[in-house]
């Protein structure tokens, strides 16, 4: 009995193409140039949103510190009280932002994904048309020229018979 070798199927690493890249590549037709487009747009959105992020969650910080102050006042008089108060509804505002801004910037890491998938897509789809035309015109080419060189062949058979039948 022989044992039969087998090779280990090589993995295919999928190459992740950055949003930026992308926004950044060369169109290749009118569609692939608009998901290019909408990807900039989107890539631009997200980087705000992600700007905003850190600002509500410096936000956050500063009114978590004011609060931690309040509290340590907030038993000495009525007017610190009030001001402990203050402290924690600007704290739960500021959490509130920071919790909404959160939601909005998943969104949109959301939508530079779909964006980025529908540019890739059309991208795909011009290669692959574009390799379908390279391949018919190679096909052709090919056909012609076997053509060409059968009807030279018969020419020339069709010259030398002639020249033989003058020739007798």
């Amino acid at each position: 009995m022989v044992k039969k070798k087998t090779r280990a199927k090589a993995k295919k690493t999928v190459k992740k193409v950055s949003a930026k890249k992308i926004a950044a590549s060369k169109p290749m037709n009118k569609l692939h140039e608009a998901a290019i487009k909408a990807v900039a747009r989107v890539v631009k959105a997200e980087e705000t949103i992600v700007d905003r992020v850190k600002a509500a969650e410096e936000k956050l910080e500063g009114a978590k510190d004011k609060l931690l102050a309040a509290a340590k006042k907030a038993n000495t008089s009525p007017s610190a009280k009030r001001a402990h108060d203050g402290a924690k509804n600007a704290a739960k505002k500021a959490s509130a932002v920071l919790t909404d801004v959160r939601i909005k910037a998943r969104s949109a890491s959301l939508a530079v994904k779909e964006a980025v998938a529908h540019a890739e897509t059309h991208r795909k789809k011009e290669e692959l048309k574009q390799k379908a035309i390279a391949s018919f015109t190679d096909k052709w080419e090919r056909a012609y020229d076997k053509a060409m060189a059968s009807k030279a062949k018969k020419k020339k058979k069709r010259r030398t018979s002639t020249k033989k039948k003058k020739a007798a």
